[in-house]
């Protein structure tokens, strides 16, 4: 395990990194609260729709495609008009918009849509066929409506994803004990979650200072703390325990954890259009050093690990050698007295 002090060297970038990794520890956190509520949606709705049509709680279907489920056009999706004749979002006679056979994908539809606080979801993200055996494709209707297609659990989903849920779904008004609602002032604690991690992604030097992450951290400990259900989450406080070492400098990472932060790092940067071809060169280089000195980390542990093993082996051989001659020596005393005892009786 290393201390990230013992990792990372230039402090504001340094801030920049670690800001990264506690919206990760946070998204990790969240992991257990979030995914369950979801599950609780799909089973919610489906209940409801299968109840409503008086059909079996086990009747699903599988065969309507999402562009079924939409009128065409559809605010924000459709692009048929003056310029193209051709829909993009319904381009084949399989997409065309039809009513599903069983009625149970529009039924779920409208569920859908009556639980997103804006009633406006992200349909491009979702797969309706898979609506009944992946819960996450019903959570994925709440995220932002580009780059969640291939997405397809809690896990493979970004910190904005997950917070999105959280913001648009109103199943979580009742799980939170502040108001999701719209404000203008003070912003809720997920709204400033969210602010957060669109001030890490969006830096345009790959830089935060040391005032911002202490500011960031404490953002991401009062969501994870809320009194109404995460304070009881088992996930949530080791997160929030993590988020306040990682503020005193006391946080221990694997050689693997460090690595995988990089890669995410580095991929955010690759990904990045607001970062200035400068701030990117100087953050790729830097990312670059860290990895050789997490390599020569690991080669160290590797060496030490070896060369420990090899004193262990050592010194095991030695008392194993030992051993066998104090079982040699207590056998030839055994079969000396043994000899003793037979010439008695043949002497008697």
């Amino acid at each position: 395990m290393a201390s990230l002090e013992d990792v990372f060297l230039e402090q504001e970038m340094t801030n920049w990194l670690k800001a990264w990794l506690a919206l990760n520890i946070t998204k990790t956190g969240l992991h257990d609260f979030v995914d369950t509520e979801v599950q609780h949606l799909q089973s919610s709705i489906l209940q409801s729709v299968t109840s409503t049509l008086g059909l079996s709680p086990n009747t699903t279907c599988t065969i309507c495609c999402t562009a079924n489920l939409l009128k065409c056009p559809t605010h924000k999706l459709c692009n048929k008009g003056k310029i193209s004749r051709v829909c993009k979002f319904h381009d084949t006679a399989i997409k065309q918009p039809r009513q599903c056979p069983v009625h149970i994908c529009d039924a779920v539809r409208d569920g859908i849509v009556n639980s997103h606080r804006y009633k406006g979801p992200s349909w491009n993200n979702t797969l309706a066929e898979q609506w009944a055996s992946n819960h996450w494709e019903v959570g994925k209707c709440y995220m932002p409506p580009d780059g969640y297609i291939s997405v397809r659990s809690f896990e493979q989903t970004d910190f904005n994803g997950v917070i999105s849920i959280m913001l648009n779904c109103t199943l979580f008004d009742s799980k939170l004990s502040f108001s999701i609602a719209p404000q203008l002032s003070p912003p809720c604690p997920l709204t400033k979650a969210r602010e957060v991690g669109k001030a890490v992604r969006h830096s345009s030097d790959c830089k935060v200072t040391s005032a911002d992450l202490q500011e960031y951290v404490l953002t991401l400990v009062t969501l994870l703390g809320d009194s109404k259900v995460l304070i009881h989450d088992v996930r949530a406080h080791d997160a929030v325990r993590k988020l306040n070492q990682l503020q005193t400098n006391s946080l221990k990472l694997s050689v693997t954890e460090v690595s995988q932060l990089l890669k995410d790092a580095h991929q955010t940067l690759t990904q990045a259009k607001q970062v200035s071809e400068e701030s990117k060169t100087k953050m790729e280089a830097y990312i670059d050093k860290l990895n050789v000195h997490v390599q020569n980390l690991l080669d160290k542990c590797t060496e030490d690990i070896t060369e420990h093993t090899n004193t262990c082996t050592e010194r095991s051989k030695r008392e194993l050698d030992i051993h066998v001659q104090k079982v040699h020596s207590r056998k030839e005393e055994l079969d000396y007295e043994k000899a003793i005892d037979v010439q008695d009786v043949e002497e008697t």
